[in-house]
Order: structure tokens, then sequence, then C-alpha cells
């Protein structure tokens, strides 16, 4: 299960109004983001202020440090849990001051920390600025945790994602980009295939039966365009055909005659303006062998 920890509740209910004070607070909590937990059999009951635990582990197997933020649930009923914070660690004997708890009844089963799989994110409503490279502990924020953001971000030098970044339909702006690439999805046509823009904006389709295509994945959100490529090969038996949607129009007012040649390619690009209404469609080449 993916427990999502929230930073502005979690700790304190306070407003984190600087990239400072976050970076001081991931620093303190880098031990429970790599894994750690400590279990514990002490008779405690789910309550907010001071839970006292006798772990079975230790403080030095295990370094929970003070002011990290825990989570604690019962082993066998996730639904008895507590959040707060480490008031001290020593030997076996784990105080934590809670902050939030669920669940009536004593636990014996208990699990404190955070477990191999809990994600951290970040909840700001406010336009963080980012001036120089964000760190904690010698890791990227990439290593460490998703970012959520509600409002805007506003980065002032270079950003580096080393994986995606889903935007939600938000607007981007002022962006230079350099050595992008777009996602190619490549398949086999069979009777019917659906070109579905969610899954990329270049489609590299064989032709391996008379074909009728569909679109979808386009943007519903109105005044935004949306538009890709489009490969067509026919396979070794050639004279495959396309049926197109009735959406499309084309330039001049015909649709094209894809070549029938086995093996040849025809490249074609759509556009609709209009959130798939009217898909505009255009031939770049015809013949390619």
């Amino acid at each position: 299960m993916t427990t999502f920890l929230d930073l502005q509740g979690s700790l304190g209910d306070e407003w984190i109004d600087s990239w400072n004070t976050l970076l001081s607070r991931l620093s303190t909590i880098t031990g429970a983001i790599e894994g750690a937990v400590v279990t514990s059999s002490t008779s405690v009951t789910p309550a907010t202020g001071a839970l006292n635990f006798t772990t079975d582990q230790t403080a030095t197997a295990v370094p929970l440090s003070v002011g990290a933020t825990v989570r604690g649930r019962s082993a066998a009923d996730a639904t008895k849990y507590f959040v707060g914070s480490v008031v001290s660690f020593a030997g076996t004997a784990l105080a934590v001051d809670a902050t939030f708890a669920g669940g009536a009844g004593a636990v014996t089963d208990w699990v404190i920390g955070y477990e191999a799989g809990y994600q951290l994110r970040l909840e700001l409503d406010a336009a963080p600025k980012l001036g120089a490279a964000l760190n904690a502990n010698g890791k990227s924020i990439s290593d460490l945790l998703n970012l959520a953001m509600t409002g805007a971000l506003t980065v002032g030098g270079l950003a580096t994602l080393s994986g995606g970044a889903a935007f939600g339909g938000a607007q981007l702006s002022g962006a230079a980009l350099v050595d992008y690439s777009e996602v190619v999805v490549a398949a086999n046509s069979g009777a019917a295939y659906g070109v579905d823009l969610d899954n990329g904006s270049a489609f590299d389709l064989t032709l391996t039966a008379d074909t009728t295509l569909t679109f979808s994945g386009h943007s519903a959100t109105a005044s935004r365009a949306s538009s890709f490529l489009l490969s067509l090969t026919q396979d070794g038996t050639g004279s495959r055909t396309v049926t197109w949607p009735a959406s499309v129009v084309w330039e001049g007012g015909t649709a094209p005659t894809i070549t029938s040649t086995a093996g040849a390619v025809d490249v074609l690009v759509f556009l609709t303006l209009d959130q798939g209404t009217t898909w505009f469609g255009r031939v770049v080449g015809q013949d390619f062998s």
C-alpha cells in the first residue's frame, strides 16, 4: 500500500514558506525516506500526544532521528495508526509525540517508520523559486520523492528531470526546449486500430490488413490544438487499404490513395483545432521505399 505523507499537515500544520525550511525538514527525515522501520509489541492505543514504545530494534540499528516524522500502524490492521515526530530514541526506548491517530483499541503489533514503498509528497500552494540545485543529504530531489504542485513552479536555472513530468493539462510558458524527442508508438494495424494520443504523438503503423482507423486522446480543452504524425507501411503482402474517420478532411477535398506496393511507406500528419470534431489531414510524402 502506498501512503502519502503531506508535509504541510504532518509536520505541525505549519506553512512551509521557503525552500531552505523545506531542505532542513527533508534532511531530518532522510532516514525515514530510505526505509527505516522498527517494530514493537508494546501495548499502546492509538492517540495523539505522548506515546512510548519498547522496540525490537535498537536506535543504533535503525537511526530514527529526533524530529523525524514517523507513521506507526498495526501490522494486522492499518486503520489503527498514528503520525507524529520522534521525541527521543535511545537503546530500544522510543518516544513519539503523535499529531494524528486513528482506530480504537490497543495495538501490540506496531510497525513504526517508513517501510519500503512509501512515498513522500510535498503540497505547496505558493510559487517556490529554485535559485540553485535542490539537494537533500547528497541526493537530488528526484531520487527522494514525487513533487505535487498546486500552484506555480518558477525555475530560475536549468531544470533536469530524470524521469517523467505529468503536467495534467497545465500550461508551459516561456520554455526553450533543447534536445527533446516525441514518443513513437509502433504497432501492427489489424482490421481496426485506434490512434490514441495519450500514448504518443508519432505512430509507426504496419498495415497487416485492410484497416479502419479511429483517433482519440486529443485535448478536450477549448483553444488547444492536437496533432500527430502517422507512418503507414505496407506489409509483405501489400495492397492494404485504410478507412479514415469521418472527422478527417483532406487538402484538396480528396483522401489520398495509400501506396499499395509491399514494403512501401506513406507519411501523413493530422491536426485538430476543435477537440477532434474536425481533423485536417495532409500527406507529407508517399512511396518511401
